[in-house]
């Protein structure tokens, strides 16, 4: 960024994106030195503690509203020992590996104990090395060393499918007549790619073919699985054993209870209401597989993959989803009502 062209205290509308906001709080004190950041939804009630208490051991302004947002940062930010939790969101982590390399000494990012979605923790690191950036992964997942005083290269690049979304419309095509996706790809950093490892596990068929990935008609059995490194795969993969023959638990899940809507929540009570056995735990799910779900009407929470969500269920339902909030799929995937009538599916 060239000196005199940023804005004084620049104004970030975050809208309901927390990797947004946690990406761009440290960011914009690198570059800028004071940032302002609204937002919208739930986005207020997602936590941030982590970066307050490090600021403010800097000296850094942190003044909060009372509902989170909005929030008026300012102050330098520092070079040198950042120490955070591994059992928190990765966005906090992924947030200051775009910034310590933009200030002018050494610092040194430490996780403490376990780390939870190293995946994204991967795929930061990969970014930032395509652009230049050197970071040393000093102990996998536990240290890592970044000199100070770099800049982001020039590169071209093309961004790659998203695994997240690419997920609804796998299960569908093992609900369904088969579903090829194009665009994946297959040695992506992306934790959410472990949906095809789930899925087949639970006796999905999903091959790869010179197009792309396929999913073909399968009957699907129950299984446990641990989410910790992919917790945004729930919706889908809790749908899938709602209709899968035995029983399944679903674990690794609490940090679901922040995000757009109280995930484990939100994901049960809209299973229920279709029919679904299934009981919501601290963590997950533990369900009860039937051959089919009722249908019926549910609300999405304004939650873009409980929308999802949805529409994919009535792939298995004997009778029509009324689905309120419909519009909610706009905040990660504009087109998916589209994709899903060009599918075959029936939207009214």
């Amino acid at each position: 960024v060239q000196e005199g062209t940023l804005t004084k205290n620049p104004v970030i509308n975050c809208k309901e994106s927390g990797s947004t906001l946690r990406f761009a709080i440290p960011l914009a004190l690198a570059v800028a030195g004071e940032a302002t950041f609204t937002g919208e939804g739930r986005l207020g009630e997602r936590p941030l503690n982590v970066y307050k208490d490090l600021l403010e051991k800097q000296g850094i302004l942190w003044e909060a509203d009372v509902k989170g947002l909005p929030l008026h940062v300012k102050g330098e930010l520092m070079p040198g020992i950042y120490s955070v939790p591994g059992d928190i969101s990765s966005q906090f982590i992924t947030g200051l590996l775009l910034a310590l390399p933009l200030l002018k000494g050494d610092s040194v990012l430490t996780i403490e104990g376990v780390l939870e979605s190293a995946p994204y923790v991967d795929i930061t690191v990969d970014v930032l090395k395509k652009y230049g950036v050197r970071i040393t992964e000093e102990e996998p997942y536990r240290i890592y060393r970044i000199p100070g005083g770099q800049t982001f290269g020039n590169v071209n690049a093309m961004v790659e499918g998203d695994w997240s979304q690419a997920a609804f419309y796998i299960l569908s095509g093992l609900f369904g007549n088969g579903v090829l996706l194009k665009g994946l790809d297959k040695d992506s950093y992306q934790g959410d790619k472990r949906i095809v490892f789930f899925l087949r596990s639970m006796g999905g068929d999903i091959r790869w073919t010179d197009e792309g990935l396929m999913a073909y008609p399968s009957e699907l059995k129950g299984v446990d699985m641990d989410i910790s490194h992919c917790p945004d795969l729930a919706p889908v993969l809790a749908l899938a054993c709602s209709v899968a023959k035995g029983c399944s638990r679903i674990s690794g899940a609490k940090r679901l209870r922040i995000k757009e809507s109280d995930r484990i929540e939100s994901v049960g009570n809209t299973l229920k209401a279709l029919g679904a056995k299934i009981e919501c735990l601290d963590d997950g799910f533990f369900i009860e597989g039937s051959e089919a779900l009722n249908g019926g009407k549910v609300f999405s929470y304004k939650d873009h993959r409980i929308a999802m969500m949805a529409a994919v269920a009535a792939c298995v339902s004997e009778e029509p989803i009324v689905l309120e909030g419909a519009e909610a799929v706009k905040k990660s995937y504009p087109n998916f009502w589209e994709d899903y009538k060009m599918l075959g599916g029936i939207v009214e």
